[in-house]
């Protein structure tokens, strides 16, 4: 068996003199490496060739979902693009990808265009892929957890049929532009009517400039999945303003991001969502272990909760510091905890109207060496919380004039700026105040303060009990 890397080359950037005198040339080619293997048939009778995309930073221990494309020889490489691009938006997982080669696709595509069923070479095409090239796959590179089946035209008749025939071998099926024949939509029919232990997906596009045949396919089956009624059955059709080549290329994308749109974390964007679990009182850590369970026993793997995904909505929805504590655990212990972890649970805090612990992880993240400062805001925050939600103003102006004395340069002007407003709108420390405030306006400089002139010279009238 073969084993050589190939790349797939996903963008060229072309120079010419006139460019290369316009701006730098940084690389010459974006490229994903994939394999390309070779598989003994005893089904067919003969060597295949498959082509092996394996993710960045893949790894043999971790579960991957592995996609299978029909027609390797120009379905593959656009399904890999489609799979990187939308994993690395977090629309899908990271995914295997499995380009089969058919030398004479007819004899391994096509039906019985009479019956719609399996012919002799076709019923062999489909044990070869779905009992020995998924063998080769775990005995290669990982057992695949959630398998997706991927066909245009031919491939994508064939793929339904592969679908309604083995309907354990695929979860999910994306065809794009099949034309249905003979029995096939009765047997769809059938496979819809089945009780699956878990969730299936089918994804249909069709193309209002494609041939009629297959426009009208597409329409029949989008009628049957309005009237379907199986929960684990997940379907969907797509129309596209597009030609039998064109579908390809507009759907496939959206069809992988069908299968996988049970993959999907909420987040706190979704307000209705976040005011219902507040409503019932949801324990967040619950909501958090809850949900990526779901997501990992559907999907088969070991998905992580995401920062702008289910960790985002329970944070919205904690509404006291038992809450806040177990959330923050649970963070620490599941996920990658970056500097601003101390700031955010400041924030947390503060929204539960918990100031003392508020402030404790405010001056936790002040006092660690390698967290950002380079902004006042995270000075700014606990002067504001220890003057005015605490009600503590002479300890807010200490802090304040304690990390004034190390903080960043860049930053040092907004320091008495703020001693001298709170001096001010909390009537205490005046002459402090007003050395402040002078201070401030001496030294005033754009690039070291983000607050102005006209704002200073407000404060001082204050001070000064003007008007």
């Amino acid at each position: 068996m073969k084993h050589l890397v190939f790349g797939i080359c996903l963008g060229l950037l072309c120079s010419v003199s006139q460019a290369q005198s316009d701006s730098a040339l940084n690389g010459k080619t974006i490229v994903q490496q994939y394999f390309v293997d070779t598989i003994q048939s005893s089904f067919l009778k003969e060597t295949r060739i498959i082509k092996v995309y394996l993710p960045a930073g893949y790894s043999a221990a971790t579960k991957y979902p592995v996609i299978y494309v029909l027609d390797e020889n120009w379905m593959f490489e656009p399904t890999v693009n489609d799979v990187v691009k939308l994993s690395a938006f977090k629309v899908i997982p990271a995914c295997i990808v499995v380009g089969i080669n058919s030398p004479n696709r007819s004899n391994d595509l096509r039906p019985d265009l009479t019956t719609g069923e399996f012919t002799a070479t076709s019923k062999r095409f489909n044990d070869f892929l779905t009992k020995e090239v998924p063998a080769y796959i775990t005995q290669k590179y990982t057992a695949p957890v959630f398998s997706i089946l991927v066909g245009h035209s031919d491939g994508a008749t064939f793929a339904q049929n592969a679908m309604v025939n083995s309907a354990s071998a695929f979860r999910g099926v994306v065809c794009l532009s099949q034309n249905l024949f003979g029995n096939e939509l009765e047997q769809y029919v059938r496979y819809s009517k089945e009780d699956f232990t878990n969730n299936h997906y089918f994804f249909v596009a069709s193309g209002t400039r494609d041939a009629w045949s297959r426009l009208r396919s597409g329409q029949k089956l989008d009628s049957l999945f309005h009237l379907h009624n199986n929960p684990r059955l997940k379907v969907r059709h797509e129309l596209y303003d597009a030609d039998h080549s064109g579908i390809a290329g507009m759907g496939l994308a959206n069809g992988l991001a069908f299968i996988f749109s049970d993959y999907y974390q909420p987040n706190g964007w979704n307000g209705q969502l976040a005011d219902s679990l507040r409503k019932i009182n949801m324990d967040p850590t619950a909501l958090i272990e809850n949900t990526m369970a779901t997501i990992n026993k559907n999907y088969g793997i070991d998905a992580k909760p995401a920062r702008d995904g289910i960790l985002d909505l329970a944070f919205g929805i904690i509404t006291n510091k038992d809450q806040a504590a177990s959330y923050l655990d649970y963070c620490r212990k599941n996920t990658k905890i970056d500097d601003q972890f101390d700031a955010s649970a400041a924030q947390l805090y503060e929204r539960i109207k918990e100031y003392d612990i508020a402030l404790d992880y405010w001056t936790r993240y002040l006092n660690a060496p390698h967290t950002y400062k380079q902004h006042f805001f995270y000075f700014r925050r606990p002067i504001e919380l220890l003057a005015y939600k605490m009600d503590k103003p002479e300890k807010a102006i200490d802090f304040a004039a304690t990390w004034e004395k190390v903080a960043p340069a860049n930053i040092k002007l907004s320091f008495p700026f703020f001693i001298a407003k709170i001096a001010a709108e909390k009537n205490i420390s005046r002459k402090k105040g007003k050395a402040s405030i002078d201070y401030f306006i001496q030294h005033y400089d754009p690039e070291k303060t983000q607050y102005s002139l006209p704002e200073a010279e407000k404060i001082k009238g204050q001070l000064e009990g003007k008007p």
